[in-house]
């Protein structure tokens, strides 16, 4: 009897073939003190990520999760997969050690580095994350556009769009059905 030369494989990786029940998909809710809660949805319980285990993952994006600990009560684990587009956020820009960093109005972000632009101390911006923060270094940020230097209701919107994650460009069609 003849052995058969298996010839053709699988065009999805062994990994994405085989079930994870470990592995876990949901919307991250950062913490200022650099925890978070991975809330998964469904009914499912949230699962807790310690500091330094979110792989530079910000508020309000959608991570992939490998847990630790599973008890019915208590879930802990760490982010094994960030989304591709990285994050913006909208945060003033401060000076510290003859460097401008962006201070985020929402705390649950990350303080990071602001790249060269248009941006000067006092500012409120909007920034695009474009290196992710570790546990050794901060991230850096580029400045998409220049707010202004004190919270008007412009800059009050723009950050509800950007917290909300909603376009901040509606078409006509959009708006007359408000």
């Amino acid at each position: 009897m003849q052995s058969k030369i298996i010839t053709e494989i699988s065009p999805e990786p062994l990994s994405e073939c085989a079930p994870q029940p470990n592995l876990l998909t949901g919307r991250l809710c950062g913490h200022p003190k650099g925890f978070a809660f991975v809330h998964i949805g469904d009914g499912l319980p949230d699962v807790f990520i310690p500091p330094g285990s979110r792989m530079g993952a910000q508020h309000g994006e959608v991570v992939k999760v490998a847990l630790d600990q599973d008890d019915h009560d208590k879930r802990t684990g760490h982010v094994v997969s960030l989304p591709e587009n990285l994050p913006e956020w909208v945060g003033e820009v401060v000076g510290e050690d003859g460097q401008l960093l962006v201070r985020p109005i929402d705390p649950r972000h990350f303080v990071t580095d602001l790249l060269p632009g248009n941006a000067h101390i006092g500012d409120i911006i909007r920034i695009r994350l474009e290196q992710r923060p570790t546990s050794l270094i901060r991230g850096q940020a580029k400045c998409i556009a220049v707010l202004g230097n004190e919270p008007t209701s412009d800059v009050i919107n723009d950050l509800v769009f950007v917290t909300h994650h909603l376009p901040a460009d509606y078409t006509e069609e959009d708006v007359a059905g408000l």
